[in-house]
């Protein structure tokens, strides 16, 4: 398999970005190989288990070179500044779902590494890429109330993401990365509720939905940032930045 439009990541401190560049005639495609072996079984007449093992490598993934600086144009020759190099990907995922009358759920466990390496950083030494998250955990859970409505609960757990941190500081206060993802966010956890119902109108149907993401109001930290000037790293000059608090929300189609 292979993928024509690049990925260019920036997990270092401040907003996570996002480039999307186009394979050329010196940036070549990534190509990826996917192999996995899996079971699936119906424990009980309400019960069905699946357990699926995977491996996964890639050639020709990109990367973002902490402290580089390119501009992409016609004549810029900016395949140069983005370090090629390559990925491998493996793990467990397990599925239990249940289903009866009134009944529906699903329990999700996902045990995974996600790592990179490339010649030209850190002497090519495999580090845990940006959504290398050891382990996740999603339990869904449906309850029919009756023909046309619904509760709905889902409860989501998951490891911090990999982080970019400097681990030294120059007289002249410039930032020193060591390595790549050298850090993990604390763990991410999140409850959402909600409601949805169903309704006929001229003889075309509509679905609404009520809900409250983050219940708990968790905060779950999105990014990093350094803000001191001072002549050394202090780890309580690191802050986290928080998104998506307690948040009421509705849909209808």
């Amino acid at each position: 398999m292979s993928q024509s439009i690049h990925t260019l990541t920036n997990n270092s401190l401040g907003l996570p970005s996002e480039i999307l560049l186009p394979s050329t005639a010196i940036l070549a495609p990534e190509s990826v190989w996917h192999y996995n072996i899996g079971l699936e079984s119906d424990i009980s007449k309400n019960i069905k288990l699946n357990i699926e093992a995977y491996y996964k490598t890639a050639t020709n993934t990109v990367s973002y070179k902490e402290g580089s600086y390119f501009v992409i144009s016609e004549n810029s020759e900016w395949e140069g500044s983005v370090p090629v190099g390559l990925a491998k990907m493996y793990g467990i995922e397990t599925q239990m779902e249940f289903n009866s009358k009134r009944f529906k759920s699903w329990l999700n466990y996902t045990y995974s590494y996600s790592l990179r390496s490339f010649d030209n950083i850190f002497n090519g030494q495999w580090f845990d890429y940006r959504f290398s998250r050891r382990h996740m955990v999603n339990f869904i859970l449906f309850y029919k109330m009756n023909d046309k409505m619904n509760l709905f609960f889902e409860n989501i757990y998951g490891s911090g993401n990999p982080y970019t941190l400097p681990t030294q500081l120059t007289p002249d206060n410039q930032l020193i990365y060591e390595k790549l993802n050298n850090w993990e966010l604390p763990y991410y956890h999140r409850i959402d509720i909600g409601l949805e119902t169903k309704f006929q109108s001229t003889n075309v149907g509509h679905e609404i939905k009520f809900g409250i993401y983050n219940v708990m109001n968790r905060k779950n930290p999105f990014y990093m940032t350094y803000g001191s000037m001072k002549k050394q790293l202090l780890s309580s000059d690191f802050k986290y930045i928080y998104v998506f608090p307690f948040c009421p929300q509705s849909a209808i189609r």
